[in-house]
């Protein structure tokens, strides 16, 4: 009766209903799974259990952006499996502390951020990979052009317009690739690309 008892103090209970996901692991010089025989230790991750209603996308955030992100923001997510597709979702928490990664240098650091998805579709599962962008500000009906359209003289932003003149303008937000035209461009005007 040892036995059954013994194999009865081996079996693990989640604390919670879900799904259970296996994890990947550094092992034996590799990175995967837990195999049967493999040797395992306290505190090593094995499998993680997700409720499938309430997923969220764990990411990384540049510690010069971090100061721009606040729990709360809205996020769109997209899954590099599902292309055409884009989930809502908010951001849900930020880490304290910025850390490097063993693949990037020293001197990179970056803030831990979990978005919370608000939107859910049946094909997405646990462990995709995905890219989120976090909304920083919002004007609604802007006019916007490229970034490649941009140049400047000193501190005057400016565009080509496509007959060849040059359109002094006025610039708002500005995203990685685009900037918002304050004022300078009119709806339907065509922009010359660098």
């Amino acid at each position: 009766n040892r036995h059954m008892r013994d194999m009865a103090e081996f079996t693990v209970r989640a604390p919670m209903d879900g799904m259970a996901v296996v994890q990947t692991v550094w092992y034996s010089g590799e990175m995967r799974e837990i195999r049967q025989g493999d040797q395992v230790y306290p505190g090593l991750l094995l499998i993680r259990v997700v409720n499938p209603a309430k997923m969220q996308v764990e990411g990384r955030v540049n510690q010069a952006e971090s100061q721009l992100i606040h729990a709360g923001q809205p996020v769109l997510v997209h899954l590099d499996a599902f292309p055409d597709m884009g989930l809502k979702g908010h951001v849900a928490r930020i880490g304290a502390l910025a850390t490097g990664g063993w693949r990037s240098q020293d001197y990179i650091r970056t803030i831990p951020v979990i978005v919370q998805l608000d939107q859910m579709d049946k094909r997405v599962i646990p462990d995709l990979t995905a890219a989120a962008d976090i909304e920083l500000q919002r004007a609604d009906h802007a006019l916007k052009v490229p970034l490649a359209a941009l140049h400047w003289d000193k501190k005057q932003a400016f565009v080509y317009l496509r007959n060849g003149k040059r359109k002094d303008i006025t610039l708002g937000f500005k995203t990685n690739v685009e900037a918002q035209v304050l004022d300078g461009l009119h709806d339907g005007d065509e922009v010359r690309l660098n």
